[in-house]
């Protein structure tokens, strides 16, 4: 992680350009943010979440403890390829003895 809080999917495949080639990263993010995030479009005016919270979001959630069950059923797939492929390795080592 880079230094702060990784939100979403987006954010994950941030983090790895970041790991995985650093210099692409400094070159393209700012690239992309800039026209991501910032528009010359105008906004309508409105008080927004900050002065009037919006109510269907009015919660003190993290998501901390939540269950991702994608991310366990990836894990338990990946622990049992994982001993699969140790089992048939040790098998086919004691078969060559």
């Amino acid at each position: 992680m880079l230094n702060g809080v990784t939100e979403g999917r987006a954010g994950q495949v941030i983090e790895m350009l970041h790991a995985l080639a650093p210099g692409l990263y400094g070159k393209t993010l700012p690239y992309f943010f800039e026209r991501a995030v910032f528009t010359s479009e105008p906004v309508e005016t409105g008080p927004g979440n900050i002065f009037e919270p919006v109510p269907e979001q009015n919660r003190v959630s993290d998501g901390w403890g939540q269950t991702n069950t994608a991310l366990w059923q990836a894990a338990l797939a990946g622990g049992a390829a994982f001993v699969g492929a140790a089992g048939l390795a040790y098998a086919l080592l004691r078969r060559g003895r």
